[in-house]
């Protein structure tokens, strides 16, 4: 027989892949409630409600404006929710849920590629998957900023003057010239993929940095988005 759920030929019910999926799932929901201080579940007070309507208007309004067909998922049970922001699950093909960020309603749509404990950390640090502003410490290292580049993408034109559609990676041959003219703040970049090494450099090479979310730019930026040393 097929697991109804999973699809796996078992022998009988209950399936032990499912079982071992739903006791990772679990290990992983208590580990990330203690790390980050967050409480699980559907709101029990009104302002927590309220807070959570608002949270799932702006993520319906986010998956209207991206022509998402689609009403907003909520999975109460695994609700999660800090003082500043409340994650909202769904699990499909390059999704992980979101993060909606209480005091402007900014929803952070999480890819699919990362642990949820990067997603958070990432969020926390002001890192979400979309462009940012990122600025290294002052003091950081030059060969760990070298390191680290080539997991960042960018948006500035090539050497023939062509900006990209769509952020791209780094040339080696390209890193040198970005970190002379760019270091230590590189802005309008995708580092949302960048997360875990970043992580790692935190917690075991003392890297430090500040990221925020890039405004738009106007035209006249956008024009002279040249790559350094292009």
């Amino acid at each position: 027989m097929n697991c109804p759920d999973c699809g796996i030929e078992i022998g009988s019910l209950p399936c032990w892949r499912c079982e071992r999926e739903a006791l990772d799932h679990e290990w992983e929901f208590k580990s990330l409630i203690k790390e980050f201080s967050l409480v699980r579940g559907p709101p029990d007070t009104d302002a927590a409600r309220e807070s959570l309507e608002f949270a799932l208007r702006c993520v319906q309004k986010r998956l209207t404006e991206e022509r998402f067909q689609m009403t907003v998922p909520c999975d109460t049970e695994d609700l999660l929710s800090s003082k500043t922001w409340w994650y909202v699950p769904y699990r499909w093909i390059g999704c992980r849920g979101f993060i909606v960020n209480l005091n402007e309603g900014y929803v952070n749509w999480l890819g699919s590629g990362l642990r949820l404990r990067h997603c958070f950390w990432g969020h926390e640090h002001g890192i979400v998957c979309d462009l940012v502003d990122f600025t290294f410490s002052p003091d950081t290292a030059a060969e760990l900023a070298a390191r680290l580049l080539p997991r960042f993408k960018h948006l500035h034109s090539n050497a023939g003057g062509v900006l990209p559609s769509a952020p791209v990676w780094y040339r080696e041959s390209e890193i040198p010239a970005a970190l002379s003219n760019q270091f230590p703040t590189f802005r309008r970049h995708f580092v949302w993929s960048a997360i875990p090494v970043l992580f790692h450099a935190y917690e075991n090479e003392a890297l430090r940095f500040t990221c925020s979310l890039s405004a738009e730019p106007d035209k006249a930026s956008q024009a002279t988005n040249a790559l350094p040393g292009s």
